[in-house]
């Protein structure tokens, strides 16, 4: 990796022992030793990363049904708020989102999770919180996703 990082945009804590540092052209990821990772991102291509594999997002998803039935989640979503839109829906109308996604090595905590509805749940599939912070400013300046 050649040329150096452009200014961060925002680091993100992946909940996962590690976290990402992404700019416009590269995402920089540090694992638990603190070891940099550097992964290149071509411009305009979210889509560039490394997938969990099947049985992580299958052990995953099987916490994330035990979570949905607890106290703390029934909390979450008793407001009816979105979490990313901010519109109130009513807690049936909310999903649990992951906000770094399973498939991406999230995983199904407190901390990673959050009530989203099913309209910015849908839109924000596999992207992290820097990656949706992008796609929303592009929304906001008129340009197509």
């Amino acid at each position: 990796m050649s040329k150096a990082l452009s200014p961060i945009k925002q680091a993100v804590n992946l909940g996962i022992g590690c976290f990402y540092l992404a700019s416009e052209e590269y995402v920089v990821g540090f694992d638990f030793a603190g070891q940099k990772k550097p992964t290149e991102k071509p411009s305009g291509m979210a889509e560039f990363y490394e997938t969990a594999d099947e049985r992580h997002v299958a052990r995953e998803k099987a916490k994330a049904r035990r979570l949905r039935q607890t106290a703390w989640w029934d909390r979450q979503v008793q407001p009816g708020i979105c979490h990313y839109c901010g519109r109130r829906v009513g807690r049936e109308n909310l999903t649990m989102d992951h906000i770094v996604p399973l498939i991406r090595g999230g995983r199904s905590t407190r901390g990673n999770t959050a009530p989203a509805c099913k309209e910015c749940n849908s839109k924000k599939k596999y992207l992290l919180p820097v990656e949706w912070a992008e796609y929303l400013e592009k929304l906001g300046k008129g340009e197509s996703d």
